[in-house]
């Protein structure tokens, strides 16, 4: 698996910001649940000090349906050939 992400810094009404956009390659991991692949871009915002808000937009691509995995409780079959997309909202206050 690899994970490749760009980011650019700059700022929003005077207040740091940043956009990143990023994306995931897995192999042969489907019995973990792993997507094949993902696609993601966030933007982060600091409106008030000691806090940070983001926004992701993700969109999976599954392994397709005819690929399998199996294990010591037998092949495993987790949403094979579909893909998804989420989004995400974090506020975080640290100190």
């Amino acid at each position: 698996a690899y994970h490749v992400e760009g980011v650019y810094s700059f700022d929003i009404f005077s207040k740091p910001s940043s956009l990143a956009i990023g994306y995931d390659h897995s192999r042969e991991a489907l019995g973990l649940n792993v997507p094949e692949r993902r696609y993601a871009i966030t933007l982060n915002t600091s409106w008030w000090r000691n806090t940070l808000a983001s926004i992701e937009y993700r969109h999976d691509v599954n392994y397709g349906a005819s690929d399998y995995a199996s294990g010591g409780g037998g092949p495993i079959f987790y949403r094979q050939g579909e893909s998804s997309n989420a989004v995400t909202a974090h506020f975080d206050v640290y100190f």
